[in-house]
């Protein structure tokens, strides 16, 4: 008698929409999860392939950005005289108030204890002669900003102490120093007279290959409260663009599954509608309370089942053509999407879940309408 009752549930029009909604709702799913999979294996293989870099900072552990951070200055002569560091410069940053000809502006000053090899390390254009005591070398966003030119005088002060200096050098690095004043460090530690402490120590290596072996011996050795950053991190890059996709993921499988559970309830509650007649005459001919709540649940799982089966090899087979077509059009490309079990599996039996709750309260309220014009 089941048997039968589900046959008449499943020949109603309304089966075969219900299937293709449900489908849709999966395949997109199943194709966003299929897409991110190959963005992370791309990140993936980018960390593989990168090399550790050669570039490096010294800042305290405590800091939370370089110009909170201080360091013993004398750091700069042990890791200078290191064989395997090919390059050192040691660096003071603060925020400074400027003023020129014109008008007063707010911006960062580095003090740098070699200013030559800094700007030449940042590999910058330099207009002008590189800058000494008492002299400067503007950045070119700044100098455009303030409207600043070679050989103008500026009035820099920092915790009310001023001193006049020269700009002998108009710089371009394409870097964060393109809206910084670079000076000599012994010029700002005379400003601030604090020459004990800096913000930073930038070095370079000679051999990448030795750069983990490189780092090790100096954690040993340096104090406890310093901490190393290197200045190329593709697997910190990495990790955080795959955790920010999974982010994306979960927040769009939630909306995509309380969808599902929508259609679901959609899905039961017509049911109840069109089958009201035969139904009635299931209870008619001795069927259970029970027995229709069961129906109408079983009928909206199945539709949940081949709906969410359907979607995840639509999800599949539509992302990897159209993944094909731009191979084809665009030439060699990195898109290869594919949907891994657990993953098809996951879906599946989530999708499953959804359309069980979004079934479960219309196919009561069925049942028991159902009920009530039976006792009638």
């Amino acid at each position: 008698m089941q048997a039968i009752a589900l046959k008449i549930l499943f020949r109603k029009k309304s089966t075969a929409s219900a299937i293709i909604a449900v489908a849709l709702l999966i395949a997109l799913l199943a194709s966003v999860n299929a897409l991110v999979n190959n963005i992370n294996s791309q990140t993936a293989l980018i960390t593989k392939l990168a090399n550790q870099g050669d570039s490096f900072l010294i800042t305290s552990k405590d800091s939370t950005s370089i110009s909170d951070s201080r360091i013993p200055a004398n750091l700069i002569e042990s890791i200078k005289t290191n064989p395997q560091v090919s390059y050192a410069t040691a660096q003071q940053t603060t925020e400074a108030t400027i003023k020129t000809n014109t008008t007063i502006y707010q911006a960062t000053v580095r003090g740098v204890d070699d200013v030559r090899a800094f700007l030449t390390n940042q590999k910058a254009s330099i207009n002008g002669s590189v800058s000494g005591e008492n002299q400067a070398a503007i950045g070119i966003i700044f100098a455009k900003m303030a409207s600043v030119n070679k050989n103008d005088l500026l009035n820099l002060t920092i915790n009310g102490k001023s001193v006049q200096l020269k700009v002998t050098a108009i710089t371009q690095a394409n870097q964060q120093s393109d809206t910084q004043i670079t000076i000599s460090l012994s010029t700002l530690q005379a400003i601030t007279q604090n020459s004990d402490e800096i913000s930073l120590i930038q070095f370079k290596i000679k051999d990448a290959a030795k750069a983990n072996a490189l780092l090790e011996n100096l954690t040993r050795t340096l104090p406890a409260d310093i901490k190393i950053t290197s200045l190329q991190q593709v697997p910190t890059f990495a990790k955080d663009v795959n955790n920010q996709t999974a982010t994306f993921i979960n927040v769009w499988s939630i909306a995509i599954y309380l969808v599902v559970i929508a259609a679901s309830y959609i899905i039961a509650s017509r049911a109840v509608s069109d089958a009201r007649y035969e139904l009635y005459t299931l209870r008619t001919i001795g069927a259970k309370h029970k027995t229709t709540l069961i129906l109408i649940t079983v009928y909206a799982l199945t539709i949940g089942l081949i709906g969410a089966v359907i979607g995840i090899s639509l999800g599949i087979v539509g992302t990897q053509t159209a993944s094909t077509l731009i191979r084809w059009n665009w030439g060699n490309t990195l898109l290869n999407p594919i949907l891994n079990l657990n993953q098809a599996l996951e879906i599946l039996l989530l999708a499953l879940a959804a359309s069980l709750v979004g079934c479960i309260y219309p196919a009561i309220k069925g049942s028991k309408i159902i009920t009530k014009e039976t006792a009638l």
